[in-house]
């Protein structure tokens, strides 16, 4: 479940996205994407042969999109 940092002190929480595609991986991350301890505001970061390699012909939006490994920001 993902919730924000006030959600999370005060004990509400939102409702839970789904689970991560099978083969995939999915983190919490920091704007440098370092992955953040629970509980920790950040943004979602996706892992997986299901993400795509990148816009067409538009390199810059793909590395904007696309950062730390091939990874999906969201």
């Amino acid at each position: 479940m993902a919730g924000s940092g006030a959600d999370h002190a005060s004990g509400r929480w939102l409702r839970s996205a789904g689970r991560a595609a099978a083969h995939g991986e999915v983190k919490i991350v920091d704007p440098a994407g370092r992955e953040v301890e629970p509980g920790t505001v950040g943004v979602i970061a996706l892992w997986g042969d299901h993400i795509m390699q990148g816009y067409w012909r538009k390199p810059e939006e793909s590395a904007a999109a696309l950062r730390g490994g091939g990874a999906a920001h969201r």
